[in-house]
């Protein structure tokens, strides 16, 4: 990232300021965590405690991951887009997978899989299930030659890493012309996070130090991925959990209200799902997503 962070907009959140950064074009954490505070966090806290992995079953986790229906939409959506080589064997990445296995449903759809973990645990957890991968940091990976891989997947990622413009132009290196990227991170500082603020006096508590160092609403995430040549082809997200907050249903300072957020999701997709109206909650998010809410962003785009 730059040296100097411009901003006229500042929020504190437990001590740490927040800025909308008018250099880099995205909201961020500044001054950053230092790498002592990363490195203590994530050796210590987050592989154990946060996103730990369960080396059992192997046999009964494959047979999951087929059956995700999350993963079966990926799948559709990139079937749908991704053009198909003849003859050629196509390539899919997923960069920051964590314990994810959307690789599984990939490879046994004749997709060649790669993966990058720098945990050594889940590594060695990937491995095991028969996948190739690397054990290393997204902004410390090469490949020997670049624009290899058809599709990549790096999910709730970017808002942990230091310097996204580093990781997005190794991407940008990595995908093939006309090959797609999806990408998720949480929708954060989205205009219904903005009028809880301003109208309910909130506090910014969707911040997590230190490891999301930077946060992102639609706008600012497509003019970023605009900068490294890749064209919005689809966007949805999840229940629009910032609504409820413009709404003032305050989860975040009610534990009452905090306990019923599970059970008001669930309720809410069973609804349709249980109804056989899927299609209708697909295309509901997908207009949510549009109007710029909805608690996480998911975009597909395509490599130009």
């Amino acid at each position: 990232m730059q040296d100097v962070h411009e901003h006229k907009q500042k929020w504190t959140y437990k001590g740490h300021d927040i800025i909308s950064c008018e250099t880099c074009g995205f909201i961020h954490l500044y001054p950053f965590p230092t790498r002592d505070e990363l490195d203590n966090f994530y050796s210590i806290k987050y592989w154990k405690e946060i996103k730990p992995c369960n080396l059992s079953n192997i046999e009964a986790q494959k047979n999951a991951a087929l059956n995700n229906a999350a993963y079966i939409k990926i799948y559709n959506v990139i079937e749908k887009n991704a053009i198909k080589p003849d003859g050629k064997t196509r390539t899919m990445m997923d960069m920051g997978c964590g314990p994810s296995l959307l690789q599984w449903l990939f490879k046994e759809k004749g997709w060649d899989t790669l993966f990058l973990e720098p945990n050594k645990d889940t590594y060695d957890f990937l491995v095991k299930c028969g996948f190739t991968g690397y054990n290393e940091t997204i902004e410390d990976f090469t490949l020997d030659d670049d624009a290899q891989i058809d599709f990549i997947n790096i999910a709730f990622v970017l808002e942990h890493v230091m310097d996204p413009f580093i990781v997005l132009r190794k991407i940008s290196r990595l995908i093939k012309k006309d090959g797609i990227l999806r990408i998720t991170v949480p929708n954060d500082f989205s205009r219904a996070h903005l009028a809880y603020i301003e109208t309910m006096k909130g506090e910014p508590c969707w911040a997590v130090y230190p490891d999301h160092i930077n946060y992102f609403n639609y706008e600012s995430l497509i003019e970023l991925l605009n900068r490294f040549n890749f064209k919005e082809i689809l966007r949805t997200t999840v229940f629009p959990l910032d609504l409820l907050l413009a709404a003032g249903f305050d989860y975040y300072r009610d534990d009452d209200k905090r306990k019923k957020v599970g059970s008001i999701i669930h309720n809410f997709t069973n609804s349709f799902v249980n109804s056989g109206q899927e299609d209708v909650l697909t295309r509901l998010y997908e207009h949510i997503a549009l109007a710029g809410f909805g608690r996480s962003i998911e975009l597909y785009l395509m490599k130009r």
